[in-house]
């Protein structure tokens, strides 16, 4: 990774060579386009991260985890409070190491994060046989909030983020028009993705569906990062 001196000579930040594993100058078309595609596949998959995509599995984390629809809105609400507060983090963080580390990390986080929310009744059974005093709902109730923090500041906050500001970054004449179509794509995307969500639920379960998200954002998404 390539370190970036000031004026003054002081290292401010790590990046990664931006000639690396190619020279975006070697792309027989303005490199802009591509950086468009996969900031547009970035921010529609941040979907999972977002209210229209944790819809779908409300219903079966009620039923699933033994938590009120109450509490588990409450919960929600938490999570994405608290995830606004470090959300400038990020964001100071893009700038300092750019898009692709960011890109890579954040992908990974939210993949990660998935696979975790998915394990939330095994982890409630084994917490109940470690300590069987511990009560269900306030347990529940605590890691849902964690969790929904977590997925809130990695899939709506910090992948939207990086993906939206690193298209932005790769045009000045076309921008309005760029941002437009990032803008239809996110809107087509989170449309349907109660629609996929749900029938991947039919499919593999919540569980197995959230698993399947997660290796999906992980692996192919943080790749794509690595490769811009």
């Amino acid at each position: 990774m390539n370190r970036n001196p000031t004026a003054s000579g002081r290292a401010v930040s790590w990046q990664l060579p931006p000639h690396l594993p190619f020279s975006p100058s070697a792309s027989p078309v303005f490199y802009g386009w591509i950086i468009l595609v996969v900031g547009i596949v970035g921010v529609v998959m941040s979907s999972p991260g977002q209210t229209i995509g944790v819809s779908a599995f409300t219903d079966f984390l009620v039923r699933d985890l033994a938590i009120s629809a109450t509490n588990l809105s409450l919960a929600y609400l938490i999570g994405t409070l608290a995830s606004s507060f470090v959300l400038p983090y990020a964001g100071r963080a893009y700038d300092r190491y750019g898009a692709r580390l960011m890109g890579m990390t954040v992908a990974v986080a939210l993949g990660g994060v998935l696979v975790g929310l998915s394990l939330l009744p095994q982890v409630l059974s084994f917490l109940h046989t470690r300590w069987p005093g511990l009560q269900s709902a306030p347990t529940a109730f605590g890691l849902m909030s964690l969790g929904f923090f977590l997925l809130r500041f990695c899939g709506q906050g910090a992948l939207t983020l990086v993906s939206r500001n690193m298209v932005l970054k790769w045009f000045e004449r076309r921008r309005g028009l760029v941002n437009s179509f990032v803008g239809v794509a996110t809107t087509l995307g989170f449309s349907a993705s109660p629609l996929i969500f749900n029938s991947m639920i039919q499919h593999w379960g919540w569980q197995g569906t959230w698993r399947l998200l997660g290796l999906m954002i992980a692996i192919p998404l943080a790749g794509s990062f690595l490769v811009l």
